[in-house]
């Protein structure tokens, strides 16, 4: 009876070794898939199917009118601010109202990062300390506007920041 119940134990065990190891060989190959897609897109952010939504509309009412940028260029405050502020850099807009307002807000929040309460808020992209951490070796000839971004991220209007131009993408 003894060997028998060390016996039925020895069989569990290496069925739930074999299990467990099944498992993290799929846990695995899950992680080289999600790995292998984030490289293949062109978008700043792997976007979770929670924001995605929210994505769509920020696209949708953004770039309308002019490349829809990485909400990390800009800290949360002044999105927050462009987010109901009409007179949107010399153009009226029509208000942002909800849902598109909310939704537009939760993507926006979720990529951008809190300004120093110390510092000002920034509005240009030269202001933005944020814009200067991601371009850390860049020396612009000519003023940064929204139009000027393709001029080093060529599929900046498919929302690809991650694609250069050929003399920055060989750049150190």
């Amino acid at each position: 009876m003894q060997q028998r119940r060390v016996w039925v134990l020895a069989l569990i065990l290496m069925l739930w070794s074999g299990l467990a190891g099944w498992g993290l060989t799929q846990a695995q190959n899950a992680a080289a898939q999600n790995l292998v897609a984030q490289a293949e897109v062109g978008t700043v952010d792997v976007v979770p199917q929670s924001l995605q939504l929210a994505q769509e509309v920020y696209l949708e009412q953004c770039s309308s009118c002019h490349v829809a940028l990485p909400a990390e260029t800009f800290p949360s405050q002044t999105w927050q601010q462009l987010l109901v502020d009409q007179n949107h850099y010399g153009v009226t807009l029509p208000r942002l109202i909800n849902p598109e307002l909310g939704l537009t807000w939760k993507y926006l929040q979720a990529y951008s990062r809190p300004q120093s309460p110390d510092d000002q808020i920034p509005f240009r992209f030269r202001q933005s300390k944020t814009f200067r951490i991601l371009h850390p070796r860049v020396e612009f000839s000519e003023p940064v506007t929204v139009d000027t971004c393709a001029s080093c991220h060529p599929a900046a209007s498919q929302f690809n920041f991650r694609q250069l131009t050929p003399e920055w993408d060989d750049a150190p």
